[in-house]
């Protein structure tokens, strides 16, 4: 989830800010309204910090209602992007949709930033879009800013999209670096909770009973710089022991603890039956408590594992494989493939995995009749194949891919519509999906008249294919020295870098998102092309055009992320609109990883 830290000059917001940050929200909400009272033009922070303090108090609607007027406001300091942000993490475990949706507008205001990535990256997982989770996540662990929490996060998130992926070889070693990167979390409850995805209940209560366990509901207290005991579980051993709410837990075993994950992982580190000592603050006296550690057994609860966002989609979707896979093994086909595309309806918000289109293929070969292609599956093949026919621009193929994806997922055993699909990937510059989709054509119709032309294809599109993904490592979002958010698109050995979010500077020269910044054919490590100029100058315009171009060459640096240009400046003679000289501007522009 994200974080926020914030500075003020201003003495009401100052003292609201401090409340905030101690956590004593009902007088961090006294001084925000005072200072939306006295100021309400601006008072972003204000509206910001009551927004803040509503979320942490779990009153959510308040919150939105908060950061909405934030938005309604000029934006100072990203305060815009702040809003979308949190206002994304109000719904962050309420509605997957809303959520993404706000922290995707965040993104589009300051693109790269870390917290709201890493965010995202758990939206998708819990929507079950396990590929741009993972995709988030590594992001995240790339950057050189993320702290040890944001990698232990990100750690922790591929761990179970991995999960819903079906490599089971990944989650557990995901878990273990979580814990590597960080002190303050412990893997004790995510390892029971991927067993009880994966049904192995044997292993799951062998894994709790193993850990040692204290009986307590645990917070970090920053200003006893302590681990504070929420709850104490009624009969527990730590009960017995004599711990209250309230105690400030200062050591385990006369070793001092970075957090309340430190000491959970500490003690399931020992075994059920060890006594462990604490020194504790209670009510301003020390105190000294000998607790005998319990069984771990304890958490297992299936109407909480059940509830977790972390395997919610994964949990969803296995039923449906189980059942298919239970059919397979009786020799019923037909309900192998019932459930498989029950499935299928399952996983909208993801592309189809290859290996349950070759499961589905197989089956349906097996089936005498085979199912009939359902009518609304040949609606959606027509729409594509007519929008084909349309397409005048690359954003055309768009709803064409679309038409073609509702189609297969509609039939996806349904060999012809894979063969369409191809030629208008092919036609669209996408070599790699033409290539997949040739080659389960030829799986769903092998003994078709065209399958040898359609080897032929493959062979000589696996050579573009090979060429256009070293091309398009270039693409993504850029930041330019001026500080505007850029795109970066390639097509066939073109490289485009279009305007995403301006900055101040660049908006006042004239520069809109999706304006090009400069173009130019790549060879090798270089680039050369036309670099655009921009500007509101009416004397230039009046000569030139408010819209111009000028030679550009420049280096690309794929290890360390830097695309430099030099670009030519010429030097205008308004009076009569000639060039007097041309000199050399150098820019340079940084990948932001995300």
């Amino acid at each position: 989830m994200p974080t926020e830290q914030v500075k003020s000059p201003n003495k009401s917001i100052d003292l609201a800010e401090f409340h905030l940050e101690r956590g004593e929200y009902d007088l961090a909400m006294d001084y925000a309204k005072k200072t939306i009272e006295s100021d309400p033009v601006n008072a972003q922070r204000a509206w910001f910090c009551l927004g803040l303090s509503y979320y942490r108090k779990g009153q959510m609607e308040d919150a939105r209602r908060a950061f909405d007027q934030v938005l309604k406001l000029k934006s100072v300091d990203n305060s815009h992007e702040r809003a979308y942000r949190w206002l994304g993490a109000t719904y962050h475990f309420e509605d997957f949709d809303k959520a993404l949706a706000y922290y995707n507008k965040a993104l589009e205001l300051v693109p790269g930033n870390k917290d709201t990535i890493l965010s995202r990256g758990f939206v998708y997982l819990f929507k079950g879009v396990y590929g741009n989770a993972i995709q988030d996540f590594n992001s995240v662990l790339k950057r050189q800013d993320a702290t040890r929490e944001n990698k232990s996060e990100a750690y922790r998130g591929m761990a179970f999209a991995y999960l819903g992926l079906g490599d089971m070889e990944k989650p557990f070693a995901m878990l273990q670096k979580a814990e590597e990167a960080s002190a303050n979390y412990s893997s004790l409850f995510d390892v029971g909770l991927i067993y009880y995805a994966l049904g192995d209940e044997k292993k799951l209560k062998e894994h709790f009973a193993k850990k040692g366990f204290l009986g307590v509901e645990l917070r970090d207290n920053k200003d006893f710089k302590a681990v504070e005991v929420v709850k104490v579980r009624e009969g527990s051993l730590a009960e017995k022991a004599g711990m209250r709410k309230g105690d400030m837990i200062l050591q385990l075993n006369d070793v001092s603890l970075e957090g309340h994950a430190d000491l959970t992982k500490k003690l399931s580190s020992l075994r059920p039956g060890a006594t462990v000592t604490f020194k504790i603050e209670r009510e301003k006296e020390a105190k000294t408590l000998s607790v005998i550690l319990g069984t771990a057994e304890v958490l297992i609860s299936k109407a909480d594992m059940e509830k977790s966002p972390l395997i919610g989609a994964f949990l969803a979707k296995e039923r449906f494989l189980r059942k298919a896979q239970e059919a397979e093994r009786n020799n019923d086909p037909r309900t192998a493939l019932q459930a498989y595309m029950d499935y299928i309806g399952s996983t909208q918000n993801e592309p189809l995995v290859d290996r349950f289109i070759e499961r589905i293929i197989k089956l349906v070969k097996k089936l005498d009749p085979p199912p009939a292609i359902p009518e609304e599956a040949r609606r959606h093949a027509v729409r594509a194949e007519v929008a084909l026919k349309k397409v005048k621009s690359d954003e055309d193929y768009t709803q064409v891919f679309g038409e073609f994806e509702k189609a297969i997922r509609l039939a996806p055993w349904w060999g012809d519509v894979y063969l369409n699909y191809g030629l208008a990937q092919e036609a669209a510059g996408e070599p790699a999906g033409a290539v997949r989709s040739f080659k389960i054509f030829l799986l769903a119709s092998p003994e078709d008249n065209l399958s040898g032309k359609v080897r032929n294809k493959i062979y000589a599109l696996e050579v573009e294919a090979e060429k256009l993904a070293e091309l398009r490592r270039w693409e993504g979002k850029w930041r330019s020295e001026s500080g505007s958010y850029m795109k970066a698109k390639v097509k066939g050995n073109t490289l485009t870098m279009l305007q995403l979010n301006p900055s101040s500077t660049a908006q006042g020269d004239g520069w809109r998102s999706g304006d090009i910044v400069f173009h130019g054919t790549i060879n090798g490590s270089r680039i050369e092309g036309k670099s655009v100029t921009r500007t509101k100058d009416q004397r230039i315009i009046r000569c030139f055009g408010e819209r111009f171009e000028t030679n550009m060459t420049g280096i690309l640096n794929p290890e360390k992320g830097i695309i430099t240009t030099r670009v030519e400046n010429e030097n205008f003679n308004i009076s009569n609109c000639t060039v007097n000289y041309v000199n050399y501007f150098e820019f340079k522009y940084t990948r932001i990883l995300e």
